[in-house]
């Protein structure tokens, strides 16, 4: 027995057998896409933002490309690289997990350039009004990250610490494994909301 709350999430939604199904990672994207959409939508009739429906439509596409290119890219030049090159087709396996926020956001660079070329806007008038989205987006993968339970913060015994089984060498007895920071909930809200 523990006093502290042990992530044991399931990090599926719907399970179809096996690994296949409707991840809440997968769904907090869909969601921070649909989000960041609408907000830019709500940016254009309140006349703050030059993207009518149809520019809009037209970033998004590239952010979506740019942020699922560049962060499984990320993910599988700096933690899979091993990976990559024993299986360079191991990058389409993006069910084994595997993206990178620090790839995303050269991907998001990429897409804002391509965006600004394609509305006649300046890079930066692009990248700014992105900037007013992204927490959305921010928020829901950290959260995901708590629902996957990892990306876990340091070891602490404060009242709110969690225990993350996946910190541990699987097998590990619940009461053997140390409590940690659940960082992914202080990033939700200080990058997302805050």
């Amino acid at each position: 027995m523990t006093p502290y709350w042990v992530d044991n999430f399931d990090p599926f939604l719907v399970r179809f057998g096996g690994d296949w199904g409707i991840r809440y990672y997968g769904l907090a994207y869909v969601a921070a896409f649909a989000a960041g959409s609408l907000m830019l939508r709500y940016l254009y009739r309140k006349g703050k933002s030059p993207l009518d429906g149809n520019a809009v439509s037209s970033v998004m596409l590239y952010l979506v490309i740019g942020v699922l290119i560049g962060g499984r890219l990320g993910y599988m030049l700096l933690y899979g690289w091993h990976t990559f090159v024993q299986n360079p087709l191991s990058i389409f396996m993006v069910w084994q997990g595997g993206m990178s926020s620090h790839g995303g956001f050269i991907g998001v660079a990429v897409a804002c350039y391509f965006s600004a070329k394609k509305t006649n806007l300046s890079f930066w008038t692009v990248s700014d009004l992105l900037c007013v989205v992204a927490p959305v987006g921010l928020f829901l993968g950290r959260i995901a990250n708590f629902i996957n339970g990892e990306l876990w913060g340091r070891v602490t015994t404060v009242p709110w610490a969690v225990i993350f089984p996946k910190s541990a060498p699987s097998g590990t007895p619940i009461e053997l494994i140390v409590a940690r920071h659940p960082s992914q909930l202080y990033e939700a809200l200080l990058e997302g909301l805050l």
